[in-house]
């Protein structure tokens, strides 16, 4: 007769491994091994029924029978539960996430008319006050930034205590997470609409930078200023084929290899411009060549590249991503293939896109295969995308360069076909039609975008290429790119 399991709690014992002769619970199926035999206790019945001799064994046949009705009952008014646990729920999920999402629209709008009014003083005010006054803004804006974390923070933590209402329910967790990622999302654009245009002109934003292999010089760009300010930042490994984000007014630094150049480093390094460099928590596996995406200006994901193994360095497929608020790094699911040097960019703040990749250290070929991945339903895990790819012409290249152009298509552009051989070449993915159209213009010079991140500024993309730091533009109403050598662009005039 089936009873409670003691490993999980309101779960019934309605299965027998036949293997180890014990019974046990769904969940206590899942996990078992998988080579044993596994019944369900109403087969068992069932089958045991069909030997009975009803008349000889009238009191054993009826005794099962009714255990057989009491079983079936038993699961039916499980269920039931089960069905009302979900909806409590997700009525639960809902009335806390519109609890966040009105503490941070009022708290949006106060800040909001705070940095209006503090601009429209800041006409009047001398330069030692407008200093004054900038740091101020800063400081409202970095308070805001952690009070909507702290919301999230705080929401996860009371959908974590609601936990005896959906342990019964296997993906009511992920759920959850989902929710609370959907609700940074959308504190993210009530910022990026309010109070962050205004800021950009305060901050002088968008900027560009550059920082080489074995250096621990920070050079930036302005790119509505020409101001061209460099940083030095003490303390900074000197390491090779690492990758960076820009992530407001922090630059972080991923990984590399270590000073000597052979090994791979798992270090995290924040840069604040101008102020100070940190280190942060150390990412999971040490790796170099691999691409790093910040995503909502939370979280960074660091993936795929060389890791180390018992064999020597390898290509890996392995991914993980840093939170930043929390300050760790967490594993994710990994890249369908083991591949580094790949190319890559975000698309609506929410979904990762990869694009070609060296799967091996001859570098003969980039990978053909494009992956996407949903950092809001992260159990999907990495998917191939398949586009319409007739009259394309694409060639699959690693190192490029790739950005959201707009509400519907990413450009990608540059990087290496195979080792030997640069692409000039770049194309528009329409991830509303998921065609995939080379663009007439070329790319002046074939190079690599490798460490190099892509701004979008006024409908134009700005670059640094890897090799010469040249700065690419390419203008999206004209289609077409301009090529700025650095001795033009470093001796611009800042304004």
């Amino acid at each position: 007769m089936e009873g409670e399991c003691d490993k999980h709690e309101g779960k019934l014992q309605l299965y027998l491994c036949e293997t180890c002769q014990i019974t046990m619970c769904e969940e206590c199926k899942n996990e078992h091994d998988v080579i044993h035999d596994i019944t369900s206790l109403q087969d068992i019945n069932q089958k045991f029924m069909m030997y009975l001799d009803k008349e000889d064994d009238k009191e054993l046949y009826e005794a099962i029978c009714k255990l057989d009705d009491s079983l079936n009952l038993e699961v039916e008014r499980l269920q039931k539960w089960l069905d009302k646990v979900q909806e409590k729920v997700g009525e639960t999920i809902e009335n806390y996430k519109k609890e966040v999402m009105n503490e941070v629209r009022d708290q949006s709008n106060v800040k909001i008319g705070q940095i209006r009014e503090g601009m429209q003083n800041a006409l009047k005010m001398s330069s030692e006050e407008k200093e004054e006054m900038q740091d101020k803004i800063k400081n409202i804006v970095m308070e805001e930034k952690f009070h909507l974390l702290g919301s999230h923070k705080n929401l996860y933590f009371k959908l974590q205590e609601k936990d005896e209402l959906y342990r019964e329910t296997a993906n009511v967790k992920d759920i959850c997470i989902e929710d609370v990622k959907r609700v940074a999302a959308i504190s993210e654009d009530i910022l990026k609409e309010g109070l962050l245009n205004s800021l950009n002109k305060i901050f002088s934003l968008p900027l560009l930078y550059i920082l080489f292999n074995k250096s621990d010089q920070l050079f930036t760009y302005n790119i509505a200023t020409k101001e061209k300010p460099s940083y030095k930042l003490a303390g900074i490994p000197k390491s090779m084929h690492f990758d960076s984000v820009l992530v407001k007014n922090f630059v972080y630094i991923i990984g590399g290899t270590n000073e000597e150049g052979k090994l791979p480093s798992n270090s995290t390094f924040e840069y604040e411009i101008s102020v100070s460099l940190k280190q942060k928590a150390n990412m999971v596996k040490g790796r170099f060549g691999h691409k790093a995406i910040s995503v909502v200006d939370s979280f960074i994901y660091a993936l795929g590249g060389v890791i180390n193994s018992f064999l020597g360095t390898k290509y890996t497929n392995h991914c993980e991503k840093y939170d930043r608020f929390f300050n760790r790094w967490i594993e994710i699911k990994p890249l369908t293939e083991n591949k580094g040097y790949m190319t890559a960019c975000h698309f609506m703040e929410r979904f990762i896109y990869v694009f070609g990749g060296f799967r091996d250290d001859l570098c003969l070929e980039s990978s053909a295969n494009i992956e996407m991945y949903d950092t809001m339903v992260e159990s999907d895990g990495w998917k191939f995308v398949k586009f319409n790819d007739e009259g394309s012409k694409w060639s699959p290249v690693s190192q490029g360069g790739a950005i959201q152009l707009n509400r519907n298509s990413l450009i990608i552009f540059g990087g290496r076909i195979n080792k030997a051989k640069f692409s000039s070449d770049s194309y528009i993915y329409s991830i509303k039609d998921n065609t995939m159209k080379m663009i007439g213009s070329k790319i002046e010079s074939s190079t690599s975008f490798y460490q190099r991140q892509v701004v979008l500024y006024k409908e134009q993309v700005y670059a640094f290429d890897g090799d010469k730091s040249d700065l690419h533009v390419f203008n999206a109403n004209e289609m077409k790119w301009i090529l700025v050598k650095r001795e033009q662009w470093n001796k611009a005039e800042a304004t």
